[in-house]
């Protein structure tokens, strides 16, 4: 049996709009001769050589504020870390509140806390920071 010619060759097939189907990141029009469960424009090059691609840049831009999020909870972690470093090199691993709240040290940016009854322990980056309220000193012990 011989295959049937849906257009002729060298003339691009006319396509149509009717069904106002658009890309969901970017409203471009969809054509109605796509397949149906197609939702977003297919990927271009710009005249720069630089990629487009909808799909995955409407996932990138729903997660990018969880991203930032992330991204200065960090900072603040490691902006910590440094402060401790800091502190530790100077004043030694036995300090009072006075001197933590002097280097700026935030106690709440950590990685992990507990409370076991009488003793606060704060888990940062490289330490762990031993608070005891009562007597208002910190212990603070490098892990690796």
């Amino acid at each position: 049996m011989k295959k049937r010619k849906i257009h002729e060759p060298g003339i691009n097939p006319i396509f149509t709009y009717i069904q106002n189907r658009k890309c969901e990141h970017c409203d471009a029009p969809i054509e109605d001769q796509a397949r149906a469960s197609k939702r977003h424009c297919a990927s271009w090059v710009d005249e720069f050589g630089i990629k487009h691609d909808c799909k995955r840049q409407k996932h990138a831009d729903k997660h990018s504020r969880e991203d930032e999020f992330l991204q200065a909870l960090n900072a603040g972690v490691k902006d910590n870390n440094k402060k401790i470093d800091k502190m530790v090199a100077e004043k030694g691993n036995v300090v009072t509140t006075e001197v933590i709240n002097a280097y700026g040290i935030e106690l709440t940016k950590c990685v992990d806390f507990e409370f076991d009854g009488r003793i606060f322990k704060s888990q940062f980056l490289n330490y762990y920071i031993y608070s005891n309220p009562i007597s208002q000193t910190h212990k603070i012990e490098r892990y690796e």
